[in-house]
């Protein structure tokens, strides 16, 4: 999980838009830790909006 929250408080992520959805958006500009949780959560939202779009 240290890993994965390194990566994401990388403020170059080219993949991660913030304004694709609120779970991007949550992703982009949280400061604080993620637990997996909250990560699995933000993957469902983002995959039911992606879903949704196509």
């Amino acid at each position: 999980m240290d890993k994965l929250q390194a990566h994401l408080v990388n403020p170059k992520l080219p993949y991660i838009q913030k304004e694709h959805c609120e779970a991007c958006y949550d992703i982009a500009t949280k400061i604080s830790r993620f637990s997996l949780g909250d990560m699995k959560e933000n993957c469902v939202i983002h995959n039911g909006i992606s879903i949704a779009m196509a």
